[in-house]
């Protein structure tokens, strides 16, 4: 059960955490959350190196 709560909020988290990416929402709360969690903070760190990889591959930069 605790399990199972704990990957919905990670899921969820990490729905938001992609719509801040795409510049669809800001959220104060969320990024303080990020910064301040490890697995969050690593997820958005690897979300963001995806993005620059593909950016650069595309010629975005």
């Amino acid at each position: 059960m605790i399990k199972a709560t704990i990957r919905r909020v990670l899921r969820n988290a990490e729905r938001k955490i992609i719509r801040l990416m795409d510049a669809e929402v800001f959220d104060d709360t969320l990024l303080l959350a990020i910064f301040h969690d490890t697995e969050l903070l690593q997820r958005w760190r690897i979300y963001h190196l995806t993005r620059d990889t593909i950016n650069t591959i595309s010629g975005d930069v």
